[in-house]
């Protein structure tokens, strides 16, 4: 069974403790670009289950690998950065992300076509984190920044639509819903879409089925 099925089965936990299973053993063999893969796997495994306390912990490792290496100044290091400061921004250490973030946009930067899609995590992650702090204009722009990134990538509704979101809590503004709702009722009915579903339901109330 892969990671995938078990967290979509419900076995969480379970993925978790492969992971960390398999990240020892990494460690043990003195593997360092297998244990930097399954850190950052990890990371997302910890926003996953909510385990502030490991995910925290792992981010800083990560961090601290990336830097060992001298990798920050490439987009493979500035990825794994990337996943770390999203972990640190879910966990509540905001402005620690947002200095990671903006390291991470001046890599991507230099090193990425302005197509690529890892632009538009990057900016959704750093409107959140500037919303949060009370950064709005910031946060609008990079809103912004990510729906045109978005708008280029195929099969991209659903993130739209959770980006409408945000904008509309963030503004007041209910015309955002509207957009988000018209996203969605295009989107590709999957487990993605009910997951998408599930974060936006409250805000968009009878604007879905």
């Amino acid at each position: 069974m892969t990671l995938d099925e078990m967290n979509n089965s419900g076995r969480e936990t379970e993925a978790q403790a492969y992971l960390e299973h398999w990240l020892g053993e990494a460690r043990a063999e003195g593997d360092w670009k297998a244990e930097m893969s399954i850190l950052s796997e990890l990371l997302g495994q910890y926003r996953r289950t909510l385990c502030a306390e490991k995910g925290i912990a792992a981010a800083g490792e990560a961090v601290a690998m990336v830097e060992q290496r001298t990798m920050e100044q490439s987009a493979t290091g500035a990825t794994i950065l990337l996943n770390a400061a999203t972990t640190l921004k879910a966990f509540g250490k905001t402005e620690e992300s947002v200095k990671l973030f903006e390291s991470v946009e001046r890599v991507y930067d230099a090193t990425l076509e302005k197509e690529d899609y890892r632009f538009a995590g990057l900016y959704n992650n750093m409107a959140i984190s500037y919303a949060e702090l009370g950064r709005t204009e910031e946060a609008e722009d990079y809103f912004y920044r990510a729906l045109e990134k978005l708008e280029a990538i195929e099969n991209s509704e659903c993130d739209r639509a959770v980006t409408y979101c945000n904008l509309a809590e963030m503004t007041g503004n209910d015309n955002y819903l509207d957009k988000a709702a018209e996203c969605l009722a295009k989107a590709k009915k999957d487990a993605y879409y009910d997951f998408t579903l599930s974060k936006c339901r409250g805000l968009l109330g009878d604007r879905i089925s």
